[in-house]
């Protein structure tokens, strides 16, 4: 049995794998129900105007974000930075978590939900920590793809932490 309790790790990569075909396939809603199927939030009521918008595809001739724009923008996602990196500004944020299994299991959807929206975001997933950085590479800068998924990743965490508790 490994370290920390009885873990089933393959059972564990089972559901995980199950999570991230179901969100890639449904969206948002599909992540953010528990899984007995119950939903963790109501999408309508429990998720900002930001979190419900819909990814535009973009081009490589697509505008970055203004800095007016992204003042408005980022005072709805408080608990992200905008850090640059390679000259790069992206947005970041670090989700905590009790253990590493749940850093992974909020890893996977996350990548369920950028799969839905087609808008890939870096992950760094340890211990008790998963770090989460959007930007669009297109664009080689920000764009309101990135806000509108740090909503949605806000909602998704907030959703799952309110299932755990």
């Amino acid at each position: 049995m490994p370290r920390g309790g009885n873990f089933n790790g393959e059972g564990f990569i089972f559901l995980l794998e199950k999570e991230a075909r179901r969100g890639a396939a449904h969206g948002i809603e599909a992540l953010c129900r528990s899984f007995d199927g119950s939903m963790l939030f109501d999408e309508d009521n429990d998720m900002s105007e930001l979190a419900r918008a819909k990814c535009l595809s973009c081009r490589s001739d697509a505008p970055k974000i203004t800095d007016s724009e992204m003042a408005g923008l980022i005072a709805q996602i408080p608990q992200w930075q905008v850090v640059e990196r390679q000259g790069i500004r992206r947005l970041e944020r670090a989700f905590r978590f009790a253990n590493f299994a749940d850093a992974l299991a909020f890893t996977i959807r996350v990548g369920a939900l950028a799969e839905s929206e087609a808008h890939h975001p870096a992950i760094l997933t340890e211990w008790g920590r998963a770090t989460v950085t959007w930007w669009t590479h297109a664009i080689r800068g920000l764009h309101r793809n990135d806000f509108i998924m740090a909503a949605k990743t806000d909602a998704l965490f907030e959703a799952l932490g309110r299932a755990t508790t």
